[in-house]
């Protein structure tokens, strides 16, 4: 009975966890685009911030509350105030650009009437040009210094990659997006400007973003690939070899699109932890099939004490 007792209190603090993480989002994705012939391009990273209402998200947004003054529900005190902020905390050439999307739905109220509630979101977008794949590098670092870098990997238990060229193909790391958030969570945990109203302690790191639907897309002229967060293939390639990156790819593959980003390289040891608020990328088929022959072993050895037990 204590057993069970064990198991179903685990549970709840599974789903507890679960539900803790689908809660207040913001959802960021990207878009990369070079010329293949100059080199040149542009990258627009976005993070889209749900309206008060969004289902399974909680309200971002302080509302006022009649003569009572706000009602502090949220953590930012106005989309034109986050605005703001980000535009503050970019280098010199990069811009900040809002859009209010609006998004209608009918839903039902208490007393069956329906109601047209505004599911949309507050999209920010950091833009900056680039004119080779050195140059994207670097502003990259420029906008996102080394410490947000390595903050990721912290959580990740690997490093994140630069973008490559290579053979005809752009590549970049999905988990550049890793890197995005670790600097907006910085941004707005320490907002001294009231655009942010108990940044330091009122939310954490989990519960502000979703990357589980998050996605980036390379463009290489007219080549163009988009992938989903923690899809198997987590280097978004275009070009040549624009096909998502496969877990057992040819020998003749670029050797920096060979492995998966989840999984480490020779010159990358395994990591001793699992990582902390990331899922499992999947299991390989050589490891199912492992799994699937240790249960049968342990079943035979089960049966063969059952009937051994029963002959006696």
């Amino acid at each position: 009975m204590k057993t069970s007792r064990k198991i179903l209190i685990l549970a709840v603090i599974a789903a507890l966890c679960l539900t803790l993480a689908a809660c207040g989002h913001a959802v960021p994705s990207g878009i990369v685009e070079m010329d293949p012939e100059t080199g040149a391009g542009t990258a627009s990273f976005t993070m889209v911030v749900p309206k008060n209402g969004a289902p399974d998200v909680g309200n971002n947004f302080v509302e006022p509350n009649g003569d009572d003054g706000p009602n502090n529900t949220g953590y930012i005190t106005s989309p034109d105030a986050l605005l703001t902020l980000m535009q503050n905390n970019v280098p010199e050439g990069f811009t900040v650009t809002m859009e209010e999307v609006t998004k209608m739905v009918g839903r039902e109220d208490e007393f069956g009437d329906i109601d047209n509630v505004d599911e949309g979101s507050f999209d920010y977008t950091v833009t900056f040009s680039f004119n080779g794949i050195d140059d994207l590098n670097a502003k990259l670092k420029q906008w996102l210094p080394q410490r947000y870098w390595d903050a990721a990997a912290q959580v990740l238990t690997f490093e994140v990659k630069e973008a490559t060229l290579s053979d005809g193909s752009l590549t970049l790391d999905m988990h550049i997006l890793d890197v995005i958030t670790q600097w907006a969570y910085t941004v707005i945990s320490t907002d001294t400007t009231g655009a942010v109203v108990d940044g330091g302690s009122g939310f954490d790191y989990v519960y502000c973003y979703n990357l589980a639907k998050s996605t980036l897309t390379v463009k290489l002229g007219d080549a163009e690939t988009t992938e989903q967060y923690d899809s198997v293939a987590m280097d978004v390639t275009a070009g040549k070899s624009d096909e998502p990156v496969a877990t057992d790819p040819p020998a003749t593959k670029p050797a920096e699109t060979d492995p998966p980003a989840t999984q480490p390289t020779e010159s990358q040891p395994a990591p001793t932890t699992e990582p902390t608020d990331k899922p499992d990328a999947g299991l390989t088929a050589g490891a199912v099939a492992g799994m699937i022959a240790a249960v049968v072993a342990v079943a035979a050895v089960i049966l063969v004490v059952v009937l051994r037990k029963r002959n006696k």
